[in-house]
Formats: C-alpha cells, structure tokens, sequence
C-alpha cells in the first residue's frame, strides 16, 4: 500500500525524479543569481522615500525670525546694537546657541549699557544682518574710541536649514581657499595700499593679518573680514604709528572699511534687513538721528534723588523690558499675544509703590484679549532675578500706604453702573509680596428685586438701613459669598478702616517702546 502524506497549498510536492529534486535544491542555494522581481523593488524604494519625507517634516526646525533687543544710543557717541533669533513656539536648538552667543556679546558692554556716564564714549556695537534664503548673517563693526585700529568686526553665521553655525573651516572650505592664502593675500593688498603713500610704504609693512569674520551671500560666495596691522620697519626713525587696518575680501577682491567716512560700505545695503526702530546704517544716511533722538548719559541730580536706581536694578528692569517688546514674554515666563504685535500702547512704570524704599517695575499691558490682560508688580532680587509681588487685571488704583484696588475684569452681577466691584489688596513687607483683604461687591435695587444669578433671592432690604437702595458684600479673599449683606455706612466705615488715610498716588507710566525702554537703562 502505498503511504499517503498530507496536502497544503503552501507546499511543493517532489517527484520520485533524482534529476529533479538535484535542480530543486541547487535553485534554493543558488537564488541571489536571479533578477530580482522590478515591480517589487520601485514600490520599496517609493515607501522608503515617502519615509524618508515624513521624517524629515517631522524634523524640520521651528521656523526663527531677527529680533531687536538691544538699541542704544546717546550722546557720548555710544552706539550699541544686539538683536536675538525668535520663534512663535520653542526655539530650535541651534537657535538658542545663537542667542547664547549674543548674550555673552551683551555682557562685554554691560558697564556702557548700565552706567554710560562712567564710560569714556565712543563704544560701537553696530549691526549689520545680512539675511538671505537659508543663512542669518549677523556681522557686528566693533570700535572704541582708542588711537591706532579701525575697529575690528565680530560675526555669526546662522544656517537656518540646517538649525546651527557655520564654522570658519566651512567658510574657508566653501570659498576654496585656505587660512594661509588669505592671509598672504590680505598682507598683499594692504602693502599694496600702503605703497601709494611713499612715506607710508618707507616706514610700514602689513603683518600679523587676522581672521575676525564672514559672512555668505546669497549666492553662496563668502566674504571674509579681517583685521591686519601696518607695523613700523624701524621704530627708532619711525614718524608714524602702526595702525590696525579693518579689511574686507569679498569675492576676491579687497577694500579699506572705515565705518565714519566714505570708504565702501561694510555690505550693500541692499542686502540687509531694515528694523524698525531703524538700525545706524539705516539712520546715520546723511547725517541723520536714531529715532527718538540721542540718549543723554550725564547724571540727573534730581533723578538721583527722587530714583535711586542701582545699576544692575537698571539692567534688569531693561532687559526684562526688551524681551517684553521683542520677544512678548513676561518676566515670569508667560507669553502675551498683543492685537498686531504692538505695545506701544502698553504701560510700564518704575516707581515704589509698595514703600519699602526700594523702587519695583510696574507692566499694564491690556493691548489684547480681556483674558490675557495683565499687570505686574516686580521687586529685584540680588543677582538679577525679578519677583512678581502681584499679578493682576489691568485696572489698579495704588495708595501711598502699600494698598491696591483692583477693579474687576467684567460686572455681570447686580452693582450696575452705580458700583464697580473689586479687590483689596495691601502689601506684606515679611513677604515681599501683595495679599489680597477682600473682595467686595454690590446690589444695587432699582435692576431688580430679585438676583437671578443667586437662585432669585429677594433684595435683602432689612440690610439697607439707610434705605439707599444699595447693598454692598465684604467677602474674604477667595470666597464668594453673598449671605452677609452690609448697609452703605457700614461699608463705608470698613472702607475707611482699609484705607487708613492713605493717598492715591500718581503713578509715571511710560508707553512701552524702544525710546523709553533706553531712556530707562540710560537713566536720563
């Protein structure tokens, strides 16, 4: 009887044929000289691509817009400009090296931005953002007001697709030359310049060339900045002083920049950004001013009685104020969404409010939806750090006794027009910090006998004593509750007993601007 083995579609039956059980078995060995099938090899690589696609998109770095944060200029012919990489999310790592750099940048001119009047003058920090497709490029002129330099340049080259700086090396690599032929070259041409003066090429020689910058166009050709010194061949007869030259090769060719006289321009002003409030290159054109004119760093003896600011009291308030402006941050980290982007119509003050002698930052910032208006009390903390003492409505009354009244954001009980409901709040020097007395609110009769929002209770006339057709509800602070109406006097003695005598204060509330915000870190 011949055996019977199981069936199944996925198995290929062999024959009692030895010829072909040897072909069967040399076929599975031998596969890989096959052609694989075509159709299924697109179709991979079509999947891998698509992959390839989605995860580059998910990659894909926040976008990041220029920023200003820093514009000062005043009368001591102190120019500084920094500005900052933004974006509407969280900022790409990349990004944030670049702002790193540029805080370490702002800390070398603290001591101008912060005391400017114990300075000698003539510090320059000028930008110059040569923006295109894919790179940021942020080259700053850098001068003082020392005898023998032309300044020197300091710059960073942000590329935007790749979220990071490019590194000298690249610069070099992308230009196809190395550090020494562009140093033989700069040596080159300044010997060169040096030779249309004969006295000039008697008694100096280019040495010493140093790479200090690039930027890269956008066609991809790169320029480069570099600082060389014209040295003297013989001091002991020489009449001249060295100098350090500021030059510039771009595309191969070299060019003399001296930023306060008609040499070439550090770039063509056709490729750089233009800000508003506009930067020197934009404003210094014919003799022109910053907007908003010079600052003016001579102390105010006035000012120095009535603010006795300290300097790094100063710097923190600024700062806190330009990433306001720039970057619509508050300084405790929340964002506001101002209508436009604008705050000029926005308020901050520095003032102290609360009496402990020392001055506090004050922000009312209401250009926005009801919900995202706020405004701040800030105290400095040593070390730079700012405390909110009070967050808030923007709708405060201050007294000279440590007492706010904050009026409510809406009224939608039954005060009416007649009354404004609100809270008290007085400050705690132990904290440091405002705490709210009391929430306070109304009834007033004539909008109706019963209170539809208090399950139509009737008007509790046995509490109107006065019969002034008002009632008023003390609450404490985080309680709503309206079992404990009071008569008009009572609410009045208890308003009085709050207040203490204490007077309204005038508060200086500056619009929220540029201008302003230097004026402040100025101290003028």
């Amino acid at each position: 009887m011949t055996p019977r083995f199981p069936r199944s579609p996925l198995t290929t039956r062999l024959s009692g044929s030895a010829r072909e059980t040897e072909h069967r078995i040399r076929s599975i060995f031998l596969w890989k000289k096959k052609r694989p099938p075509v159709l299924v090899l697109v179709l991979a690589a079509v999947i891998i691509a698509l992959c390839g696609s989605l995860v580059s998109c998910q990659e894909q770095a926040q976008p990041v817009t220029l920023v200003m944060d820093t514009q000062y200029y005043d009368t001591n012919n102190n120019f500084i400009e920094i500005p900052m990489l933004a974006a509407h999310e969280t900022l790409p790592q990349g990004a944030q090296s670049v702002n790193h750099a540029l805080s370490t940048l702002k800390e070398r001119y603290t001591s101008v931005l912060s005391s400017p009047s114990d300075q000698p003058g003539g510090n320059h920090l000028l930008l110059f953002p040569a923006v295109t497709e894919r790179y940021y490029n942020l080259v700053f002129y850098q001068g003082t007001a020392d005898y023998g330099s032309d300044g020197t340049v300091f710059s960073l080259v942000y590329d935007r697709k790749e979220d990071r700086l490019v590194t000298q090396e690249e610069a070099l690599a992308l230009a196809g030359t190395t550090l020494d032929n562009l140093y033989t070259q700069t040596e080159d041409f300044l010997n060169a310049e040096l030779a249309k003066t004969p006295e000039y090429a008697a008694q100096l020689a280019a040495q010493e060339p140093t790479l200090v910058g690039f930027r890269i166009q956008e066609h991809g050709s790169v320029d480069f900045y570099l600082n060389c010194l014209a040295d003297l061949k013989d001091p002991a007869t020489a009449s001249l002083d060295p100098w350090d030259y500021l030059l510039v090769c771009s595309d191969g060719s070299f060019s003399h920049y001296q930023p306060f006289t008609d040499s070439p321009p550090l770039i063509s002003t056709d490729q750089l950004q233009e800000f508003s409030p506009p930067l020197w290159y934009q404003w210094s054109k014919n003799g022109g001013e910053p907007q908003g004119g010079y600052a003016n760093p001579e102390p105010n003896s006035l000012a120095l009685e009535t603010s006795p600011l300290s300097s790094p009291q100063r710097a923190a308030f600024s700062d806190a104020l330009d990433t306001l402006l720039n970057q619509h941050i508050f300084p405790d980290g929340t964002v506001y969404e101002p209508f436009d982007g604008d705050l000029s119509t926005d308020s901050f003050a520095v003032q102290d409010v609360d009496g402990d002698g020392q001055q506090e930052l004050l922000l009312s910032c209401s250009n926005t939806y009801t919900a995202g208006m706020s405004a701040y009390i800030l105290s400095y903390e040593e070390g730079g750090a700012l405390r909110t003492q009070l967050l808030e409505f923007p709708s405060l009354t201050f007294y000279d006794n440590g007492l706010i009244q904050v009026y409510a954001h809406h009224n939608q009980g039954m005060a009416g027009d007649s009354f404004w409901p609100y809270s008290l709040y007085h400050y705690d020097p132990q904290t440091d910090r405002y705490e709210m007395t009391a929430t306070v609110d109304a009834w007033d009769r004539s909008l109706g006998e019963t209170n539809p929002l208090l399950n139509n209770i009737p008007y509790p006339a046995q509490a109107d004593v006065s019969n002034t057709g008002m009632v008023y509800y003390i609450m404490s602070p985080g309680e709503l509750d309206y079992s404990n109406p009071v008569d008009q006097s009572d609410y009045q003695t208890w308003l009085d007993s709050q207040l203490g005598g204490g007077q309204e204060q005038s508060i200086a509330w500056q619009n929220i601007t540029a201008a302003n915000i230097q004026a402040l870190r100025s101290g003028s």
